[in-house]
């Protein structure tokens, strides 16, 4: 009777254990039937043109933690272009079941370039070469406010529109120039210099453009050897912005030292010694250039006659300061020493002869504006060539045997307007008291 009892109890406790473990499974189950059923995606995923495409898990919320972990992506992405706004079907798979969403490319952010741009001597009135460093996701068109006119040289502020595939848009202020014009380079001269001396090239070069606060200057000295005695061309060239190139040469002479050669810096002291007893600080250009005319002027401090041919200007000038006489290349090269160390500027003249046996001549173009514009100035002919015009020296050339002839396309054209009178604010006798 105990045994039966036993085996009942075992026969009860088995079927317990089974229906538990039964009940516990479709519990299980049903946790798992209605956690797949909950499983969701967003129905759409708005995406920004140009961004890398979206992983599967960026089409789950954050809740759905899991579900994003273990989603797949079955659409083919490589079909979608993320440079062209759209919408594209998507489909996901978690587990056994397949999700539906929906990719929308958008472009929200406008284009983006060079504000304020400089565009030198556009090739066409394209808008699109207006524009620098575009930036966008998605394909950009451009138009102008209003139309430039690229034949008018000049500055001239225009508007270009940007327009992306989406519509955004952004105003772009642009700076075009129109630039023709080659730049201008002052203050190229012939050189002269000893053997065993070096050659300050740029000392006194200025390069100005009407366009560019830049422009380049190339010095060509290829052609120089300052090791041998000779005659050389220095090109100075200089371009701006725009490519515009202007182009200058000089001669550089390069002498030897004569028997009897005064270094440079003994004849510069001798000359500067002597500008002091006569030459004021508050003195303008001109009337610096006034006075040296008076005190070289012949007669006074120096004689005109016969004197030995010569070819190098600053010994000329020093010889003629111990001699006091001289024909008129010493005149010349005393006037250009003196006019040289005040700063002013000066261009020699040569005579162009008349005949075979016609004699030499030498003569100062001289600028009391910084070099903007020169006058004649000769003291051997007259006493009354200070500062002259083109008209005025023509003709006294006509009247005295074409003692000035020369070749007018070498040299600047002087102003038409002679210059009123004479501006010293001294006597000439104190000038000519100025002893050398």
């Amino acid at each position: 009777m105990n045994q039966k009892r036993k085996n009942r109890k075992r026969r009860h406790s088995g079927t317990a254990i089974v229906l538990f473990v039964l009940a516990l499974a479709i519990c299980l189950g049903a946790v798992l039937l209605v956690d797949s059923f909950k499983v969701s995606c967003y129905s759409q995923l708005k995406w920004e043109a140009g961004q890398p495409l979206p992983q599967a898990a960026d089409f789950f919320p954050k809740s759905e933690v899991s579900a994003a972990k273990k989603a797949v992506l079955l659409t083919d992405f490589n079909t979608i272009a993320t440079d062209v706004p759209g919408s594209y079907p998507v489909q996901l798979q978690v587990g056994d079941k397949v999700l539906s969403s929906r990719l929308d490319i958008v472009d929200t952010v406008a284009p983006t370039a060079r504000e304020d741009a400089v565009i030198i001597n556009p090739k066409s009135a394209d808008p699109m070469t207006f524009v620098t460093d575009l930036k966008d996701a998605t394909k950009v068109t451009a138009k102008f406010e209003t139309v430039p006119d690229i034949t008018k040289a000049g500055k001239q502020k225009v508007c270009v529109i940007l327009t992306d595939a989406a519509g955004n848009t952004t105003k772009l202020p642009v700076t075009v120039i129109v630039d023709t014009a080659a730049p201008v380079i002052q203050g190229v001269k012939d050189l002269e210099i000893y053997l065993g001396e070096s050659v300050a090239y740029r000392l006194g070069i200025v390069v100005t453009d009407d366009q560019d606060e830049t422009p380049q200057l190339e010095i060509d000295t290829s052609k120089v050897d300052l090791s041998k005695a000779g005659v050389y061309t220095v090109t100075y060239r200089a371009t701006d912005h725009a490519g515009n190139t202007k182009t200058l040469t000089a001669k550089l002479t390069v002498r030897p030292k004569g028997a009897n050669h005064v270094e440079p810096e003994v004849i510069y002291k001798a000359v500067d010694d002597i500008l002091a007893k006569f030459i004021r600080e508050d003195m303008t250009d001109r009337q610096k250039v006034e006075a040296v005319y008076v005190w070289t002027r012949r007669g006074v401090h120096l004689t005109y006659g016969p004197a030995p041919d010569r070819d190098d200007w600053l010994q000329t000038a020093y010889e003629f300061l111990q001699t006091k006489k001289g024909d008129c290349f010493y005149f010349y090269a005393i006037q250009k020493l003196m006019l040289q160390r005040l700063g002013i500027p000066t261009i020699d003249v040569v005579k162009v002869k008349n005949h075979a046996k016609d004699s030499n001549h030498y003569w100062l173009l001289v600028s009391i504006d910084g070099g903007k514009s020169y006058y004649h100035m000769d003291n051997v002919w007259s006493k009354s060539l200070c500062l002259v015009t083109d008209e005025k020296l023509n003709n006294f050339s006509k009247v005295q045997n074409n003692c000035f002839n020369r070749d007018e396309s070498l040299y600047p054209a002087t102003p038409t307007q002679s210059l009123p009178a004479n501006t010293l604010p001294w006597d000439d006798q104190a000038i000519l008291n100025a002893r050398p």
